[in-house]
This record gives C-alpha cells, structure tokens and sequence, in this order.
C-alpha cells in the first residue's frame, strides 16, 4: 500500500509540472503560481494540525475524566450507600 500512494504522489506532481509547462507561462510566473499554492496548502495543513491536537488534547482530557470518575455521581453514590447502611441499622 505504502508503494501505491508514492506512485500516485509521482503521478500528481508530474501532471502539475506538465500543467505548468503547457500554460505558456514563464518560468518566473510559474514559480510564483507554485509559491502562492504552496503557502495557502501550508495554512490549510497547520489548521488540519491544529484541529488533530485539539482532538488528541479532548480524547485525553475525556480519558482522563473517565479514569478519575465523576466526583457528583461518586458523592451521590456514597450518599445513597451511607443513607442504605444507616436504614439498616
């Protein structure tokens, strides 16, 4: 599978190059074009990056609630015990 995704990457960026050189462009306007396409993929790549941490900081944030427990429904638990203990008494 690794194999295949290198192969279809090649098989992009020889078809942007053959774009290129078919518009007629020159070389100077080329570089430029592939300059402002590169930084707006590069700020569409940081947000993709952010919202990956944002998510990984959530899951363990949740994973970390789920292991300490919920301190309400803990007390309220502990409450009805005790109150289930003393009827017996």
């Amino acid at each position: 599978m690794e194999q295949d995704i290198n192969i279809v990457m090649e098989q992009f960026k020889y078809n942007l190059l053959e774009t290129a050189r078919r518009s007629g462009l020159p070389i100077g306007m080329i570089y430029y074009v592939f300059k402002d396409v590169y930084a707006d993929i590069s700020s569409e790549y940081q947000m993709y990056i952010n919202d990956r941490i944002e998510e990984q900081k959530k899951a363990e944030a949740a994973a970390a609630q789920e292991q300490q427990g919920d301190p309400i429904k803990d007390t309220v638990a502990e409450v009805v015990e005790e109150a289930l203990e003393n009827k017996d008494n």
